[in-house]
């Protein structure tokens, strides 16, 4: 049993050492609204706007605007101004869409709701939000009228249809718990991809946000959803992932449900698909390295000889 533990949490460090951490100055600027001029100067410190993620360069370019104390290098300042005002045309070209979208599903009968980026950014109108993608979550009974409409509509091809990803009644329900669910889904899905933790400061700004703001969170909600949608894995890491650089903003540990050798097979399987096949598609190459087959093939072993 001891070694059970052991092999487990070695397991969580890998992950949580796989998927990086984020500059702590910028966590200062972008999510405690604390940061200095000395967090600053060090995170720009060779930081390079045109390597940086888009959703990276809007939150500073927030702070920027919402922190007249900082003073940002002038070769920098007409940058930030103009993802800026790319960000809120993109936006409205979003809203658009949008519109007419909900228009024709309303008109057809078609049950949905808004989720992703579109949603949280009209709980928070007042920060810049970077929208990819139009993500509508409809019943199954819905999907294909519902894509049928947003492929008639969509000549941009941002719309996504999904299908709700738990109980059906979150349709009319849907409160912030249910987008914070939501939200730690993605951050699982695409720390799995490959992305480094960084990437996903704005959905973790966006926890911080719905867990922070409303009154009386319901956690259990947030349980709820997990277990029926079978999704508590995926919730575990999210939040451990969050708990490794911000600790105390959002902790929910949905790993009891798991046996400890189930638990260590879907910490296997996140790693193998971050670290190698994500990888590998990133490469464009068909083969897979031979120590990383290695040492995954050691941990599944040992994992199912239940030692």
């Amino acid at each position: 049993m001891r070694l059970e533990k052991r092999i487990i949490n070695n397991l969580w460090e890998q992950v949580l050492k796989s998927i990086g951490t984020i500059d702590q100055g910028l966590l200062r600027l972008v999510l405690e609204d604390n940061g200095t001029q000395e967090d600053l100067d060090a995170f720009l410190n060779g930081w390079d706007i045109e390597k940086a993620p888009i959703r990276c360069i809007i939150l500073l370019a927030n702070v920027m605007k919402t922190r007249p104390d900082l003073k940002f290098p002038g070769n920098i300042i007409p940058r930030l101004n103009g993802v800026l005002s790319y960000s809120r045309f993109k936006n409205l070209r979003s809203e658009v869409i949008l519109d007419r979208l909900v228009k024709s599903f309303k008109d057809k009968g078609i049950h949905f709701k808004v989720a992703g980026d579109m949603a949280i950014r009209s709980l928070f109108q007042e920060k810049p939000w970077w929208v990819d993608n139009l993500e509508i979550l409809v019943s199954e009974s819905d999907l294909s009228s519902a894509i049928e409409t947003a492929n008639k509509i969509d000549n941009e091809e941002i719309i996504r249809i999904s299908l709700i990803p738990v109980s059906e009644s979150i349709i009319n329900r849907f409160a912030p718990e249910d987008l914070t669910y939501y939200a730690l889904v993605n951050i699982h899905d695409n720390l799995m991809e490959g992305q480094p933790l960084q990437s996903c400061l704005t959905t973790i700004l966006a926890v911080k946000y719905l867990y922070r703001t409303k009154d009386n969170f319901d956690r259990s909600i947030v349980s709820e959803d997990a277990v029926l949608s079978e999704n508590g894995f995926q919730i575990s890491l999210a939040s451990k992932a969050i708990e490794s650089v911000v600790p105390g903003l959002f902790t929910e540990d949905m790993t009891h449900h798991l046996s400890d050798r189930n638990l260590r097979k879907r910490l296997i399987n996140f790693l193998f698909r971050r670290d190698v096949l994500a990888k590998k598609r990133k490469e464009g190459t068909s083969r897979i390295p031979i120590p990383s087959f290695i040492k995954y093939l050691t941990w599944l072993l040992v994992s199912k000889l239940g030692l």
